[in-house]
């Protein structure tokens, strides 16, 4: 009996070993992920700016637009062209662009809410560019950018009720707002991978462009938009008028009718710029996003038409009317 609890010292140590040494490496590789990868990641850099930004935007005194939407608006608009179209008619006029690649509605609410509303800020205007079933309810959002980045523990309530109905969901984005190396797994194997395989940022890229033109698609058959109708509410509670727009695009789409009169009964506006002239084949520099030039016309266009909605709301400022100039 003395000799079998003499043998099985050794192996339990042997497994106290084995898991101080996961749980430093764990440690270690967490210390790596929030020091390291977080810092040099594009993507978190750029939206670790977005609470200055927002409160740069919000020190300003005039015509205060944010720009809210994924590299679709980051490429498609250019915010200084924007204020320069706008100024002559609307007095001084600033505008700042809150991006993150391949989001949605979902998205959307929670970083205007995080980055303005949440601290008693509201711009007079949010601006959300999309196409197709953009605005519906389903699609994929990041947990872990959300969880980082653009929701806090005051968002929980919210976001556990109303966005992540399964046990899976709500688990997901509760491990990522605590864990990091678990919420940017996806951007750690990215980078480990392109280390070693030859090529694999570029096929990484083709997938993502493949993605964006299915995301693009054909609306679902009986789409919801909860979401949509949720950041419609509370913008009308905080006062920011929000303007959506149904943009250009290489080949032409549909925009589901409930989805403009939700938007109208809100008393929100809807611009419809999917044809316009100032923008053809050649205005593209792939299947979705704006060339340079593309992208000087368009911001252009669309300061107009929201040079003009704004002229109307203050002959009838109940309505939320869509027209498009000439």
């Amino acid at each position: 009996m003395s000799s079998s609890i003499s043998s099985s010292r050794p192996a339990r140590s042997r497994a106290i070993r084995a898991v101080l040494i996961a749980l430093i490496g764990m440690l270690a590789l967490e210390a790596f992920s929030r020091g390291v990868l977080l810092r040099t990641s594009k993507d978190f850099r750029r939206f670790f700016t977005y609470s200055n930004i927002s409160r740069s935007l919000m020190s300003e005194s005039g015509f205060r637009v944010v720009f809210i939407g994924n590299s679709y608006t980051g490429e498609g608009v250019d915010e200084e062209e924007f204020c320069r179209t706008v100024s002559p008619t609307m007095g001084p006029t600033f505008a700042a662009k809150l991006t993150a690649d391949s989001s949605y509605a979902t998205t959307w609410y929670y970083m205007l809410n995080h980055y303005f509303w949440r601290h008693g800020k509201a711009p007079e205007m949010a601006v959300f560019n999309f196409q197709t079933s953009w605005l519906a309810d389903g699609k994929n959002e990041d947990f872990g950018r959300l969880a980082l980045a653009f929701s806090s523990r005051a968002d929980w309530g919210e976001i556990l009720s109303s966005d992540f109905k399964t046990t899976g969901e709500r688990a997901e984005y509760l491990v990522s707002s605590q864990w990091v190396t678990y919420a940017i797994r996806d951007r750690l194997r990215e980078r480990t991978l392109s280390l070693f395989v030859p090529g694999y940022r570029e096929y990484v890229s083709r997938v993502h462009n493949i993605n964006r033109r299915l995301a693009k698609g054909g609306s679902p058959k009986n789409p919801t938009y909860r979401s949509l109708h949720r950041l419609l509410r509370r913008a009308r509670a905080k006062g920011t008028r929000l303007c959506f727009v149904a943009g250009p695009a290489i080949q032409k789409y549909e925009v589901d009718a409930a989805v403009i009169a939700l938007i109208k009964s809100e008393s929100a506006d809807f611009l419809d710029l999917r044809e316009i002239p100032e923008i053809d084949a050649r205005s593209f520099r792939d299947g979705i996003h704006l060339t340079a030039v593309g992208r000087n016309r368009y911001t252009r266009r669309l300061a107009r038409e929201i040079v003009a909605l704004q002229v109307n709301k203050q002959k009838t400022p109940e309505s939320a009317v869509s027209f498009r100039l000439p």
